[in-house]
């Protein structure tokens, strides 16, 4: 019966066709041409691929002309272009480096404000204060729950008056550490000692503690202009 597709005649040896019989028979396959068929497009993407991988032609004549050099030549080249390939690393970690510099630039980190201040002086009334969003440029410290100001003095040198300090909360903080208090219907900012609240400004005088004290926070630091610009 014709057929419009073309028609292929070619000769193997008994050897090649022996190879042929065992993959189809391993492959399942129906008859030799089918067989013959998938052997074939399994050469042809292989083929393929092998383009895929091939090197460009001035890649080619390179090598040839590496090749035809003496070994100081070869020598030379080798040097030459193990220079380039450094020049290359350095310029890649280098735009590496400064893409990388950018998304620090563009990095904001976000914390909780409060505005109502606490006090480093005679104590602060306390009072319910919603939060605000704070940005910042510059990653806060680790720990940190929220920012808030101090009014007064009493802290001096630690901390001045219209700080913005770091705070992280906890209920409770060791002797020696400066921790964010309620007590006595106020907020303090205050060395924790034996039994007292201690001021750091010589000027004032520690406060006993009363059995309703509360610890709302530890001081971290101050969240200086470093951290808007």
């Amino acid at each position: 019966m014709p057929t419009e597709k073309p028609r292929v005649t070619f000769t193997i040896s008994e050897e090649k066709l022996k190879i042929l019989d065992e993959y189809r028979f391993s492959n399942k396959i129906k008859n030799q041409s089918q067989a013959i068929l998938s052997l074939l497009e399994k050469g042809l993407d292989s083929m393929e691929n092998k383009a895929a991988l091939s090197v460009t032609d001035e890649a080619t004549k390179l090598a040839k002309d590496y090749d035809s050099l003496d070994p100081h030549g070869q020598r030379m080249v080798r040097l030459v272009a193990d220079e380039e390939l450094r020049r290359r690393e350095l310029e890649t970690k280098a735009q590496q480096d400064s893409q990388g510099a950018e998304a620090e630039d563009t990095m904001v980190y976000v914390t909780q404000y409060y505005r109502r201040p606490m006090s480093a002086g005679t104590g602060q009334e306390a009072g319910d204060d919603a939060p605000e969003s704070l940005h910042l440029k510059k990653e806060p410290p680790p720990g940190t729950s929220y920012v808030a100001p101090i009014s007064g003095d009493s802290m001096e040198p630690t901390y001045h008056d219209g700080d913005h300090l770091f705070i992280h909360y906890q209920e409770e903080i060791y002797p020696g550490q400066i921790g964010v208090f309620f007590m006595d219907g106020q907020q303090w900012i205050k060395e924790l000692g034996d039994g007292i609240l201690i001021s750091h400004n010589p000027a004032y005088a520690p406060r006993p503690i009363t059995e309703d004290i509360r610890c709302q926070g530890r001081i971290l630091g101050v969240c200086d202009e470093s951290y808007f610009e």
